[in-house]
């Protein structure tokens, strides 16, 4: 009675981004990223450990080193991928609401949006025959 009592009171809407602003874990490409970026950082660590440390040492020593070298790679590396992962968000973010701003303004102007990139010279180019 006390396990049905617990799973009544789990919250619907855990994968809800918090209140306080942007979540890498709830970013799906991001939170893919910062996982994928642990795992490899980990291996990387504790592969390149063992082998640094392998000719050195004894193995049991061997062993415990390439863990600890491991362990400090998959938590640098994890700090990283999440301060990678937040400025790409920002970036996505920023590109999306300039996109809509822009639609916004053309829809208000009566024209065409304009995209990021494009150049005057190549309509005036397309234009003349060129």
């Amino acid at each position: 009675m006390v396990v049905a009592v617990a799973a009544e009171k789990k919250p619907a809407t855990s994968e809800a981004p918090p209140a306080g602003g942007l979540s890498v874990a709830a970013h799906p490409r991001a939170a893919r990223r910062v996982a994928q970026a642990r795992e490899l950082g980990g291996l990387f660590g504790f592969l390149l450990g063992g082998y640094r440390a392998l000719p050195t040492h004894t193995l049991v020593g061997a062993t415990l080193l390439a863990l600890a070298l491991g362990a400090a790679c998959y938590v640098v590396v994890w700090a990283a991928a999440v301060l990678l992962s937040r400025h790409l968000i920002l970036a996505e973010l920023h590109t999306a609401q300039q996109q809509l701003l822009s639609t916004e303004l053309a829809k208000r102007e009566g024209s065409a949006p304009r995209l990021p990139g494009r150049r005057e010279s190549l309509r005036a180019g397309s234009r003349t025959g060129r």
